[in-house]
């Protein structure tokens, strides 16, 4: 879940927080953070502060779109990088 609320632990610091919805499994990346760096566009970090992944994404108007990648704190810090797309199971609710 993407939420308003901002992290007050570590690397989550001032950053709009991602939690597991309720009832799902829980994630090994124990800091996850959402910010939108401009208009249309979002950035996902999920990570352990360590290692993690960071999508990257912008919206065309039917999903959102992009690429992730998997890092870690050492050289290389890009391990591998993937498309990624996003789009809603079920329509929000009015």
């Amino acid at each position: 879940m993407l939420m308003d609320s901002l992290g007050t632990f570590v690397l989550e610091s001032g950053k709009h927080l991602i939690r597991p919805c309720p009832g799902d499994t829980v994630v090994m990346h124990y800091m996850a953070w959402w910010e939108q760096p401009t208009a249309g566009s979002v950035t996902l970090t999920f990570t352990t502060g360590y290692v993690g992944i960071r999508g990257r994404l912008r919206w065309d108007g039917a999903r959102w779109t992009g690429h992730a990648e998997a890092f870690t704190d050492a050289p290389p810090f890009v391990q591998a990088t993937a498309a990624l797309s996003l789009r809603a199971l079920r329509p929000s609710p009015p």
